[in-house]
């Protein structure tokens, strides 16, 4: 498969081998989950999901999958306990 590499030191590159870091409610957020945190809580109605993530530092062209992303509790708990915990304080 990869000329002459023998078949037991293959690399196995399958998706199941590429993961994400585990993260959990108590995580600590990064600085562009930070700003998009505050971003989006404090702009609410104003601003998009998008924007909020492109106003934070994600590059324009992934800012859509990103802050679906940061959104989905499955996927980053601790950015929705944060924007949770953001919007309690500005009520």
């Amino acid at each position: 498969m990869f000329g002459n590499i023998p078949p037991h030191e293959e690399i196995n590159f399958s998706k199941s081998s590429i993961r994400r870091p585990r993260v959990n409610e108590n995580s600590p957020l990064s600085r562009k989950q930070e700003i998009f945190v505050k971003t989006l809580v404090s702009q609410d109605g104003q601003i998009t999901k998008r924007d909020a993530a492109i106003e934070a530092g994600f590059p324009a062209s992934s800012a859509h999958q990103r802050a679906y992303e940061m959104t989905n509790a499955s996927i980053c708990p601790h950015v929705v306990k944060a924007i949770q915990e953001y919007r309690a304080e500005l009520d």
